[in-house]
C-alpha cells in the first residue's frame, strides 16, 4: 500500500478544527493498492492555496475503501443505520 507524503510548502488551513498537522496525518492515512500512483494537489477553493497532496486512487482502490468501511461499520455495530 502506497500513502502520499505531504507537500513539504503550503499555507495553513485556514480551519481552527482541520489544522496543517491533522491535514497531514489524514493524508497519510490514504491508501492504495500495489502500485505508484500518480498524485493530485488539493487546493483550498477560497483561496487557490495548496492543502494537501493526495495519490489519486483506482477504481479498486475505491472498492477496497468501501470494503474497509463496510467491515468498521460491522465492527462498530453498523453505525450507518
Amino acid at each position: 500500500m502506497a500513502v502520499s507524503a505531504p507537500s513539504a510548502v503550503r499555507e495553513p488551513t485556514g480551519s481552527d478544527r482541520v489544522t496543517t498537522p491533522r491535514l497531514d496525518a489524514l493524508t497519510r492515512r490514504v491508501l492504495t493498492g500495489e502500485g505508484e500512483r500518480e498524485t493530485m494537489e488539493i487546493h483550498r477553493p477560497a483561496t487557490g492555496d495548496l492543502l494537501a497532496t493526495v495519490p489519486r486512487c483506482t477504481p479498486d482502490d475505491v472498492t477496497a475503501a468501501v470494503a474497509r468501511a463496510g467491515s468498521s461499520a460491522a465492527v462498530e455495530g453498523d453505525v450507518f443505520r
